[in-house]
């Protein structure tokens, strides 16, 4: 997970990156398509917002809504390696 800024809106986001060797794979990538429809599709005050998806040079990746409690995931994912 990566922290961003929506370029066009100026707004926070959060961005998840799959490694290309996963994106490469296709059963995969269909699946990581498939899966980020449905969660653009869901919502629920408990579910972070998709705000798209997509493939750039041979990364998937897909952008939500920069969740509040984005300091302590960031730790949390530091701390654990």
């Amino acid at each position: 997970m990566y922290r961003g800024t929506d370029p066009r809106l100026q707004r926070p986001v959060a961005i998840k990156l799959i490694a290309s060797d996963r994106a490469a794979d296709d059963p995969f990538s269909q699946r990581f398509e498939r899966e980020a429809r449905l969660a653009a599709a869901v919502e629920h005050p408990n579910v972070i917002p998709s705000y798209g998806a997509g493939e750039e040079d041979g990364h998937l990746y897909l952008v939500m809504r920069e969740p509040p409690a984005v300091e302590a995931i960031a730790s949390l994912i530091a701390s654990s390696g």
